[in-house]
């Protein structure tokens, strides 16, 4: 099993065809991680990933190949070296990423 916390909301998925889950972001608990819950328990258990702060779930799907984002939402591919999962975070507004603003967006060379 998979376990996906967003901002304090926790959703859990199986390889056994889970259920889309709502997610709200922001919310009141700022982070996010993510884990894998293998039965047996391996002898040394592999901690969750975590991305704290306000920009957790922005950093989150930086780090697990966010940038395959699209209009509709993002695919991120996440593992914790034997086990991996494919989990795809659709935005019920669209992807707040991928508006033009932030897509055109970029740092100036000199202040």
């Amino acid at each position: 099993m998979v376990t996906l916390i967003v901002d304090g909301a926790a959703a859990t998925f199986s390889n056994a065809g889970s259920l889309p889950v709502d997610l709200r972001w922001p919310g009141n608990s700022p982070g996010a991680s993510i884990g894998f819950v293998r039965i047996p328990a391996p002898p040394t258990p592999v901690p969750p990933r975590a991305w704290p702060g306000d920009w957790g779930l922005a950093a989150m799907m930086h780090d697990l190949g966010g940038r395959s984002a699209t209009d509709s939402g993002v695919t991120l591919t996440v593992n914790d070296g034997t086990v991996g999962a494919v989990i795809r975070l659709t935005a019920a507004s669209g992807n707040p990423f991928a508006t033009a603003d932030l897509v055109k967006f970029q740092c100036p060379v000199k202040l």
